[in-house]
């Protein structure tokens, strides 16, 4: 259901991942992976982690998994523009107890993601042009 294409049925699915009936808090993590990892649900997963952090704070933050919403994202985002929202959203968040290494280190991981992908952008299409030809 995670990867599908229909805008209609993410925006659906996304209005579960609150309704403890249909999606368990405990398997939330694995629906909002899914969904973020799909590009066409991605920019619908993360404008509702955003929009509703406090809600998933207040559902799962005393969790130990909490943190790993995070490193989902980070796992995730792979652009200049995605590094940019990402730091936005979850920089004013590093004094938060529980919140500080993670944050930090997914940064981290974005932006050498990133700096990797620009570095062999060229060679990586010289490559396909050549093996394609």
């Amino acid at each position: 259901m995670t990867s599908t294409t229909d805008g209609q049925l993410i925006a659906r699915l996304i209005q579960h991942f609150e309704d403890a009936d249909t999606i368990k808090p405990q398997d939330l993590r694995g629906w909002f992976r899914g969904v973020l990892a799909n590009d066409d649900g991605q920019q619908a997963a993360w404008d509702w982690i955003r929009q509703d952090w406090q809600w998933l704070d207040d559902t799962v933050g005393g969790d130990m998994e909490f943190t790993t919403y995070i490193t989902v994202i980070a796992g995730i985002f792979r652009t200049p523009a995605r590094l940019a929202e990402f730091k936005a959203f979850f920089e004013p968040k590093i004094p938060t107890p529980g919140l500080t290494r993670e944050i930090t280190m997914d940064i981290k991981i974005i932006e050498s993601r990133v700096a990797l992908i620009q570095a062999e952008k060229a060679a990586v299409q010289s490559a396909v042009t050549a093996a394609i030809q």
